[in-house]
C-alpha cells in the first residue's frame, strides 16, 4: 500500500495544483505564494517524501514487516499528511486571491493528502501485521 501511496503523491506532483484561465501550475513550478511568503517548487519536498515511501515500502516487503521500519513509516506518513494539508491550504489561498481571474484548485494538490492517508493506512497495516517474533535459542537440553 505504501508503493501505491508513493505513486499517488508523485502523480499529484505533476498534475495541476492551481489553474488560472487556460494556464495551470503543478508542484514543480515556481511562484506559489502563501501568507506573503514565496515558495518555489513545493512539489520537490513531496518528491522526497515519495522516495521515503518507496524505501519504506520496499524494505517492509523485503524484510518482512520489521517493527522499527513500520513505526518510522507511521511517523513519516503523519508528517507527510501535515505537509499535504499545508499544500492544500497554500493552493486554496492562492486560488482565493486570484478568484477574480477565475483561479481553481487543481486535482494534483488534492491527491497529496489522499496519498498521505494511504501511506498512513499502509503503515498501520504493516505495523499490525508484522512478522511473528522468532524464538530465542535456549541451548541443547
Amino acid at each position: 500500500m505504501l508503493l501505491v501511496a508513493a505513486a499517488v503523491v508523485l502523480l499529484g506532483c505533476f498534475l495541476p495544483w492551481v489553474s488560472v484561465g487556460g494556464t495551470s501550475i503543478n508542484g514543480f513550478d515556481d511562484g506559489f505564494v502563501f501568507d506573503n511568503e514565496m515558495y518555489d517548487a513545493p512539489g520537490a519536498l513531496a518528491a522526497f517524501g515519495v522516495v521515503l515511501l518507496l524505501a519504506f515500502g520496499i524494505t517492509l516487503l523485503a524484510a518482512g514487516r520489521v517493527l522499527a521500519i513500520a513505526i518510522i513509516s507511521v511517523v513519516a506518513s503523519g508528517l507527510g499528511l501535515l505537509v499535504a494539508f499545508f499544500y492544500v491550504a497554500m493552493c486554496v489561498d492562492m486560488a482565493d486571491s486570484l478568484s477574480l481571474v477565475g483561479a481553481d484548485v487543481g486535482i494534483g494538490v488534492i491527491l497529496q493528502p489522499i496519498g498521505a492517508l494511504l501511506a498512513i493506512a499502509g503503515s498501520i497495516v504493516a505495523l499490525v501485521q508484522r512478522k511473528p517474533r522468532q524464538p530465542t535459542f535456549q541451548g541443547y537440553s
